[in-house]
């Protein structure tokens, strides 16, 4: 069945002019001819606006970051919360852990705001909009994404490196990557059970005084309910898409792949 993807652009780092390299990856993602919906602060709103003014399958929703309830759950504890020890001094800030961890809101909003995008088909999924950027063969995947469909997943479809069990202590102190993070699957019934169980992991953290990247707080997740997600081994690269044939009904060139009928 189709897929609505979500993603999001916020300039969480208060810059002048958005970076080049960023925007022509965006632009990647625009030229695949996905059904995409794309939040975004008033600066990345000018920013792409050129980019998808005549692309009828891209839907840009203007959402001020201060009405984006986790990002400013974590905002209002900042001064009381400490960052991962192993982490890009520059890049890995609060604001972007904040951003970070509202992946599953905006996947929550979608759904909650504009059920008609599900009519014909109940599968949404995150995928981060700089993807290009760890794609090697670009031509290819973005036509495999695009003639991606799935079938017979009623919980989530998560990419992830490894899968074992993350102490405590390294999900507070270093990235984990049971889940790659910038790409998953979900079926619009599993939405908010997979929200609450972010919030569930997130308060936790918060209460101890840390803050984490979402994969970490996944982790957690993964920890406690250990059949949270249909996981499959991915990488952050082209092996991101390495889909299981089994949730599989349609790929690339329309060539069936599995027996599983939409």
């Amino acid at each position: 069945m189709d897929i609505t993807y979500v993603t999001a652009l916020y300039n969480i780092s208060k810059l002048k002019n958005a970076s080049s390299i960023l925007l022509n990856d965006v632009q990647d993602l625009f030229n695949c001819p996905i059904k995409l919906i794309i939040y975004v602060d008033q600066f990345y709103m000018d920013a792409i606006q050129p980019f998808i003014a005549e692309k009828s399958n891209i839907k840009m929703i203007h959402l001020p970051i201060e009405q984006l309830n986790i990002y400013n759950l974590i905002l209002s504890n900042r001064n009381l919360l400490m960052l991962p020890e192993s982490r890009n001094m520059e890049k890995d800030t609060v604001e972007y852990m904040a951003l970070m961890n509202t992946k599953i809101e905006f996947l929550q909003r979608t759904y909650a705001e504009h059920k008609n995008l599900f009519e014909d088909s109940p599968y949404i999924a995150w995928i981060d909009a700089g993807i290009s950027k760890i794609i090697k063969e670009k031509e290819y995947m973005f036509n495999k994404l695009a003639n991606l469909r799935v079938g017979k997943l009623d919980t989530m479809l998560m990419p992830g490196c490894y899968l074992r069990n993350v102490s405590l202590g390294e999900l507070f102190n270093q990235v984990s990557w049971v889940c790659i993070g910038g790409f998953y699957i979900c079926h619009t019934s599993y939405i908010h059970k997979f929200h609450n169980m972010s919030l569930e992991v997130l308060v936790f953290f918060l209460i101890n005084r840390r803050i984490a990247w979402e994969v970490n707080i996944w982790a957690e997740i993964v920890n406690r309910y250990p059949h949270v997600f249909v996981w499959y081994k991915a990488d952050h690269n082209d092996h991101f898409l390495d889909v299981p044939e089994d949730v599989i009904t349609f790929l690339q060139n329309g060539s069936a792949q599995a027996s599983s009928s939409e």
